[in-house]
């Protein structure tokens, strides 16, 4: 994949660990225009340096996709946080039928959050 200015500047959106939608992207991102961030949103999934994420319920967002992080995400009910959960990668093998070959997961938890769950 060619490198460019723009592209460097939509990775460095997700280098600090972000998980943003496309719409943030674009908002974050005014001097790009949207139809390139989508092309290089839809570039970054396909060449593997980004994962797209279903926390909440038919809006995708995007995260930096990292060999061996295999962390899930914890969607506040409330106030709509979304809280990064480690998950041990050997517990959720267990539940892969056998004789499939298993290339990835997600899990979304959903509840209160800290601040939520007392109000």
């Amino acid at each position: 994949m060619k490198r460019s200015k723009k592209r460097e500047k939509i990775l460095d959106l997700f280098r600090n660990g972000s998980l943003l939608t496309a719409s943030e992207v674009c908002e974050k991102l005014t001097d790009i225009d949207r139809a390139t961030i989508y092309r290089n949103l839809d570039l970054f999934l396909k060449e593997g340096i980004l994962r797209k994420v279903n926390v909440k319920e038919g809006i995708a967002s995007y995260e930096l996709n990292i060999d061996g992080d295999y962390h899930q995400h914890f969607l506040c009910t409330n106030c709509e946080k979304i809280i990064p959960v480690v998950v041990d990668l050997k517990v959720i093998e267990q539940y892969v039928p056998s004789g499939v070959k298993f290339e990835n997961f997600e899990l979304n938890f959903k509840g209160k959050c800290e601040e939520c769950k007392n109000n």
